[in-house]
């Protein structure tokens, strides 16, 4: 799907299937999130005014117009959502732990499932699309991260 001369990874399938978003990353530049649709044509980066701080973990939301992401801001790292088809917008910044990192939408679309470091250790939280009610799901000694939803 992609040929380029930078690093790409971390894709995410648009629920159609007829899109992907991904991190890319220039040699000399932060990563950032492009678009692919299945045939390999690039329509381009989600957002240009994303380009200065590195974005990472893209997770495309099942309802479509919506892709959670992890962005990284000096020490601190948090878990934001840009709506792809309004040109790119961020609509909202849902934590703002040290470390909140890998976002997993759940087949609902309305919960996401993430990683974050608030409190003192790795846990995976439980946070609705609206940031406003969030929930540590392990809370226990041992290190857990990068949640996944089963179908």
């Amino acid at each position: 799907i992609t040929r380029t001369n930078t690093e790409e990874y971390g894709p995410s399938f648009s629920p159609e299937g007829d899109f992907i978003v991904f991190s890319s990353s220039a040699r000399s530049a932060p990563s950032n999130l492009a678009t692919r649709t299945g045939e390999g044509i690039n329509p381009g980066p989600v957002d240009p005014a994303l380009s200065d701080r590195e974005v990472v973990a893209p997770d495309w939301a099942p309802e479509g117009n919506t892709v959670a992401f992890t962005r990284i801001e000096d020490e601190r790292s948090s878990i934001q959502l840009i709506e792809v088809n309004s040109g790119g917008d961020v609509t909202l910044s849902l934590t703002g732990g040290p470390r909140d990192e890998h976002p997993s939408w759940a087949p609902d679309g309305f919960w996401l499932a993430y990683t974050s470091t608030f409190g003192g250790s790795t846990e995976i939280w439980l946070i609705d699309s609206t940031g406003v009610q969030a929930t540590n799901l392990t809370n226990d000694p041992a290190t857990d991260k990068q949640p996944d939803w089963q179908p």
